[in-house]
């Protein structure tokens, strides 16, 4: 009877070892589980962050490409401007002379 009662702990106690295992094994997985959807959760929010910085810095290089070329437009229309205006100044001088040496 002590012999059989023995072997029925020994077995309880086997048994209650492999849960054991078989839930800190569960326990285990669970927490791996969880650090590789935090893994992925970290990885998406840097991601995202680097993708809108990018897009940010893209933005301002476009601004300033932007304000570059209307700066150098109107330097452009400035310098046409001035020798329009000095063309205009050349043709009414010569007018002026033709028109004083007819009188004359």
């Amino acid at each position: 009877m002590i012999m059989r009662d023995q072997k029925i702990k020994a077995i309880k106690q086997r048994k209650f070892e492999q849960e054991m295992m078989c839930h800190q094994r569960s326990q285990m997985f669970k927490r791996n589980a969880q650090q590789v959807r935090l893994c992925k959760k970290v990885y998406k929010l840097a991601s995202d962050l680097e993708k809108n910085k990018l897009l940010e810095e893209k933005k301002q290089y476009k601004e300033n490409e932007h304000k570059k070329l209307s700066q150098k437009q109107k330097m452009v229309d400035t310098i046409e401007n001035y020798y329009k205006d000095k063309i205009e100044m050349l043709k009414e001088r010569i007018d002026n002379e033709k028109f004083e040496r007819h009188i004359a």
